[in-house]
């Protein structure tokens, strides 16, 4: 059983499964820095309390599947790998012509560097325009940053777009896609977007900027300087659709469920 959630009830479930002979595995998606850079105030205050409870989440379970290294949330190593793949709709399309402005796609929360990316617009020389598709929690204090920033003309909120197809296209069509969260625990919009055959910016803790090679520009966390010239140069470059193409290739669901498929029959075997 794969618990992914450790904010329901997770002793519980993982008792459950063990009653019916079934191994768990906690799959760790959001990192307690996650956690607590969403929560208003200094993260120092919150993190402690998350990691605890990730901890005392993960205590009955029998591995940790994760892409970043677990110890300091649940105190012991990822006993797989969590694995992601793109889906067909992410792929290339050539004939698209690139707009001028920066391409902003997930949840509107304080933990996603989205408030360190109107800075960034802020500061540009350049007045181009932000377009944030997505919702979340931060939706109105971001409309009044902007407001406060003076930019809040260049700045456009979009809703969610769930279809893949039409998401594929935002992102190619823009001059870049920013993903400036510094605490992503691997950041699945910024290899949509590359294997769409955008130009991505990523923050370089997030474990999918590694994947993306040259197709990406990275900056520090908590730098925004770096981020406006990361997003500069993104803009400047012309999108390589031969690497987004073979980015797309190797990273499809199919490949990332066989093999995860494969690890978990071997540890239910043991």
């Amino acid at each position: 059983m794969l618990l992914h959630d450790p904010f329901w009830a997770p002793l519980g479930v993982a008792e459950t499964a063990h009653e019916l002979g079934a191994r768990v595995i906690a799959v760790h998606h959001g990192s307690g820095e996650l956690n607590a850079a969403g929560v208003p105030g200094p993260m120092r205050i919150y993190l402690p309390a998350f990691r605890a409870w990730m901890r005392h989440a993960y205590a009955r379970a029998d591995g940790v599947m994760s892409v970043v290294d677990p110890r300091r949330d649940s105190g012991r190593p990822a006993s797989m790998v969590l694995r992601f793949g793109v889906d067909a709709a992410f792929r290339p399309r050539p004939a698209l012509p690139r707009r001028p402005h920066v391409l902003y796609a997930g949840r509107l929360g304080r933990e996603k560097g989205v408030f360190e990316l109107l800075e960034a617009a802020a500061r540009s020389r350049e007045p181009w325009r932000v377009h944030l598709v997505g919702s979340g929690p931060a939706e109105r204090v971001l409309a009044a940053r902007a407001r406060r920033l003076a930019i809040a003309d260049r700045v456009l909120f979009l809703p969610w777009v769930p279809d893949r197809p039409r998401l594929a296209r935002l992102y190619a069509e823009a001059s870049c896609v920013a993903m400036p969260g510094a605490h992503e625990t691997f950041g699945l919009v910024a290899l949509e977007a590359a294997a769409s055959g955008a130009n991505v910016v990523a923050c370089t803790t997030a474990p999918s900027a590694a994947l993306l090679g040259g197709v990406a520009e990275i900056f520090a966390p908590g730098d925004t300087r770096g981020l406006l010239a990361a997003i500069e140069r993104a803009r400047r470059r012309p999108p390589d659709l031969r690497a987004a193409a073979e980015l797309a290739a190797a990273h499809t669901w199919e490949r990332a469920f066989e093999d995860e498929l494969r690890v978990l029959e071997r540890m239910c075997a043991q």
